[in-house]
């Protein structure tokens, strides 16, 4: 099979938008190759599909919500589009209703992006769910039994992603599943994760917050929103390049 695709690289999380239309019953393996460090080498996979309610949909590999597939998204519709600033509509799995997400040019193919998580937000503990995808927000260093434990607990549970974002002096280091399509990786960054840390943070204090992270691939910010007692919505912020365009072909 020939797929055409753009990878790109939100904060080095490594993602690959394809724009040839394939199954979904065949995204779980057809991201998995993919994936593969001698095909795409990337972190994750976003199918590109056409939408009567927004500028495209997003759906990820595993049917999750993911924010920097979405700001990916945002970098390539202004890209295509040859402008230097532009707000996009954009329907999303995992997600309800229309995103409406952001990208401003800061270079040739480099540029400045947002994308807002509007559906409910619920913190129990240490656990923020979001659209899409739960973290588990884990204070201090990652250990030896992590991956295992976080595949026990999607496992038992039966949602669409999970991760454990360890937190430590300011920095993170992201640990994501996706059962859908079998994938753990330790991510570059991680913008959900982002996202649920600034929910955690605005949930402790009882108020508004903006959180700024160190991830292994550079710093991302998110402002999680406090109004009426709840978390009313979080805005996460990055750096998105495009890095590469073309056909990948793999057999499927």
């Amino acid at each position: 099979m020939e797929l055409s695709f753009v990878k790109t690289s939100p904060t080095g999380n490594t993602t690959v938008l394809v724009s040839t239309p394939v199954d979904r019953r065949l995204h779980g393996e057809a991201a998995r190759l993919l994936m593969a460090r001698d095909v795409c080498g990337a972190e994750q996979v976003c199918f590109r599909e056409p939408s009567d309610t927004a500028r495209e949909r997003m759906q990820m590999m595993g049917g999750e919500f993911c924010v920097n597939a979405a700001m990916s998204m945002a970098a390539c519709f202004l890209d295509e589009d040859g402008g230097e600033e532009g707000e996009y509509p954009l329907e999303a799995s995992g997600a309800g209703g229309i995103l409406r997400v952001s990208a401003h040019r800061v270079g040739k193919n480099r540029f400045a992006c947002q994308a807002p998580l509007t559906g409910e937000i619920r913190v129990e503990g240490d656990t923020v769910h979001l659209p899409g995808i739960v973290h588990r927000i884990v204070e201090g260093e990652p250990d030896e039994g992590a991956e295992e434990r976080l595949t026990r607990w999607a496992r038992e549970d039966g949602g669409e992603a999970y991760g454990f974002i360890f937190v430590k002096d300011g920095g993170a280091r992201p640990l994501v599943y996706v059962p859908g399509s079998g994938t753990l990786v330790w991510e570059s960054a991680c913008g959900s994760g982002m996202a649920a840390a600034a929910a955690l943070a605005a949930q402790r204090a009882g108020e508004s917050r903006e959180v700024a992270l160190a991830m292994p691939g550079g710093e991302m910010a998110a402002l999680a929103r406090w109004e009426k007692g709840r978390i009313a919505g979080v805005t996460v912020r990055g750096m998105v390049e495009i890095t590469l365009r073309g056909t990948a072909y793999i057999g499927l």
